[in-house]
């Protein structure tokens, strides 16, 4: 079975995307981004499947028709989204140029103005304003890229109510594992909670997805580990003690990033390691 087929999102970074692939919330969106509104047309131009592995951005917008902005959900601390974000921009162009004999063509293609990269941050770490790196191209000219980092800290709206909704559901699955019941604690809080006023008609329009999300999370991860535990016994059948040792550490890197409690991690482990194949 294919393996990219079965890595699924995690919970949060879905619903970001579902939250924001609707026109009246990117627009709550880029007002924290920039502080100011706008009355021009926004278009979604998220792309889909950037790198070999399946990968794509959480939300890439164009606000009239030459500012373009690409957004990131994260729930851990990785400066490298700066090298997968401008693999995102150079995706985004691509897919605005159309067809691709108008690359060789007499027309100038369009203008756009400096693209805006940001990060939205729902972890518990200290992160900084921005991410920040020099680039260059194979010609030997550098240009900067510069991501900006939202929080619950620096930011209103309907993106203060989704960064509290991650850190709820971060508070909940630390008490239930990732369950459907963490999923329905963290949404009955944001319905009642007045600092996710902001979020509360998208949880109550879409309550049932977002807990389908999260059903389908836990059988897709499930099914990983019993993939890798399946590699690792073969690996050993074998003699590939190094291949056998590496499919034990991913599996083991899964489960304690599980949410589920040390004692239930250990059973589950065992349990689908002694699985037979």
């Amino acid at each position: 079975m294919d393996r990219n087929k079965l890595a699924k999102r995690n919970l949060k970074d879905s619903v970001f995307s579902i939250l924001f692939s609707k026109p009246e919330y990117v627009k709550e969106l880029l007002y924290s981004i920039t502080g100011e509104r706008t009355d021009e047309e926004i278009e979604i131009v998220t792309t889909k499947n950037v790198l070999c592995n399946g990968i794509y951005n959480d939300l890439g917008f164009l606000v009239g028709e030459r500012k373009l902005y690409l957004v990131e959900a994260q729930s851990t601390v990785s400066p490298n989204i700066i090298y997968r974000i401008n693999e995102y921009y150079i995706r985004t162009l691509r897919e605005r140029i159309g067809d691709y004999p108008k690359l060789f063509g007499r027309t100038p293609i369009m203008e756009m103005d400096r693209p805006v990269f940001t990060v939205v941050y729902t972890g518990n770490e200290d992160v900084p304003d921005a991410y920040e790196t020099e680039i260059y191209d194979i010609s030997g000219q550098s240009y900067i890229i510069r991501v900006k980092i939202l929080t619950k800290h620096n930011t209103t709206g309907i993106l203060k109510a989704y960064c509290i909704f991650c850190e709820k559901y971060d508070e909940y699955r630390s008490l239930y594992g990732r369950t459907a019941e963490a999923v329905s604690a963290t949404i009955k809080y944001c319905l009642v909670c007045e600092d996710t006023a902001e979020i509360r008609k998208f949880l109550l329009e879409y309550r049932v997805e977002v807990e389908m999300i999260m059903e389908e999370y836990n059988e897709q991860e499930l099914i990983f580990d019993s993939l890798l535990a399946e590699g690792a016994r073969k690996a050993e059948a074998k003699g590939r003690v190094e291949e056998r040792d590496l499919l034990l550490r991913q599996m083991r890197k899964y489960f304690s990033n599980s949410g589920f409690s040390e004692d239930f991690q250990r059973e589950m482990y065992n349990g689908i390691l002694a699985t037979e194949c």
